[in-house]
């Protein structure tokens, strides 16, 4: 982390670490006041309003990459419509677009089938594109590795009421999450993996890293759950999750009572994400003075900062200071070093495998995690 930090722009470093701490002195005012939004027996709490605003941070910030990338699309939509090659691409954007909808119907109508009507199916796959596009394009401005999509799945929810969704679209909107959907983490490594195979790159290689890791990660996993028995990992994912998703589809359906409907309040804090993303982006690009960058606000009430927070404040400080005293020539000759950290530091992982597979095949140790 410190190494991949210490690449990482100086006002993202400061925007991430700074609003953080913002976030946090305005999450402990709300907690503290007992402060809540929304109409009488179905009011949000803190944490139910950081998401709203979040989400509306996320939705602002998307709204204007598209905007700005206008006439990038406008390109891709031409040799789209001409079947051009993009010798960089990983497919070409005809393909890519073919893929684009073919993948959305497909989510769309599996989404209907699992219970959710059409419209509120479409509606989580607008929200789902979105949130991936987001955190792609900025896990590659970042470098922060723990970026999650925000599926959005409450935004819903406060314009419609549960009241108006039947039981089958309320035990669908339960059942379908982000856990269920493991395979969104894909798209965000890819522009990634292209980086590095560069002008080698060939479509065939991605696609069958794609299906062979497919293949072995399931057949592992079944022959796992057959020789042990899945329960028996005793992992919350497994024993723990299914039981929280089962326990809350039966609220859904069970407490009648407990309804919801149009909710303006939330409603008008959702807007209030979109209008912060909005300002804080204008500003980042039209005023030299601006701090803050956009990404520390999508950042700022995020739990995995709070683990790296003091690093990314300390490399801030260490990268601030190489570049006031020695310029970009000692930035320069410091790179390295860094490089370094990064290259040691998944070596040393890759070597703890292995010692592991060989000496400790049935027990490993926990190495690298959060």
């Amino acid at each position: 982390m410190l190494g991949v930090a210490f690449l990482c722009e100086l006002n993202i470093l400061f925007s991430i670490w700074s609003l953080y701490l913002v976030g946090l002195v305005a999450q402990y005012g709300m907690t503290r006041v007992g402060f809540s939004i929304g109409l009488t027996g179905q009011e949000a709490k803190p944490p139910d309003i950081i998401g709203l605003f979040i989400h509306g941070v996320m939705i602002g910030l998307a709204i204007w990459s598209v905007w700005t990338a206008r006439g990038h699309l406008a390109n891709v939509w031409r040799e789209a419509r001409r079947g051009k090659s993009v010798s960089t691409a990983i497919v070409t954007p005809r393909t890519a677009l073919w893929l684009l909808i073919g993948g959305s119907l497909f989510l769309i109508f599996w989404l209907s089938a699992v219970g959710y009507s059409l419209i509120l199916a479409a509606s989580w796959v607008i929200l789902f594109w979105t949130s991936l596009f987001l955190i792609m394009k900025f896990l590659a401005a970042s470098g922060f590795a723990y970026l999650f999509p925000n599926w959005g799945t409450s935004i819903p929810v406060i314009w419609a009421g549960t009241s108006r969704m039947s039981e089958a679209t309320l035990v669908a909107s339960r059942v379908v999450n982000w856990r269920l959907l493991a395979g969104w983490r894909l798209p965000v490594a890819l522009p990634h993996v292209a980086r590095l195979l560069g002008a080698r790159l060939k479509a065939r290689t991605i696609y069958s890293a794609v299906l062979l890791g497919l293949a072995i990660a399931g057949l592992y996993t079944v022959w796992l759950c057959y020789l042990d028995g899945g329960a028996t990992f005793r992992t919350w994912s497994l024993v723990g999750a299914p039981r929280g998703v089962y326990n809350g589809i039966a609220k859904a359906v069970s407490e009648t009572s407990a309804r919801t409907v149009t909710d303006p309040a939330k409603i008008f804090v959702w807007f209030l994400g979109i209008g912060a993303a909005a300002l804080t982006t204008i500003l980042q690009a039209r005023a030299s003075w601006w701090p803050f960058h956009p990404v520390g606000l999508l950042l700022m009430f995020d739990g995995y900062v709070r683990l790296y927070v003091l690093d990314i404040f300390l490399i801030w400080g260490a990268k601030a200071a190489i570049l006031r005293l020695g310029g970009i020539t000692l930035y320069e000759r410091v790179k390295p070093g860094v490089y370094g950290l990064i290259v040691g530091y998944a070596a040393a992982v890759g070597l703890s495998f292995l010692v592991d597979l060989i000496w400790f095949p049935t027990g490993g140790h926990y190495i690298h995690g959060y």
